[in-house]
């Protein structure tokens, strides 16, 4: 049986990165011991507390 997880993602989001995009986040995730999808993880929220208010953090279209 699998493992329980208290917050379980059930999404994914596939993208294209240049090389040197690889490695930043490669070398971000070797550094602070993490995942690279935690990397991602980490630089959304912090893209969207840096941006409360926009539309970026409530969807609306412009």
């Amino acid at each position: 049986m699998g493992k329980y997880k208290v917050s379980p993602r059930y999404n994914v989001i596939s993208m294209r990165i240049s090389d040197s995009e690889l490695q930043a986040v490669q070398a971000i995730a070797s550094y602070y011991a993490i995942s690279k999808s935690e990397v991602l993880r980490q630089v959304m929220e912090r893209f969207t507390t840096s941006h409360e208010g926009s539309c970026f953090v409530h969807g609306a279209k412009g």
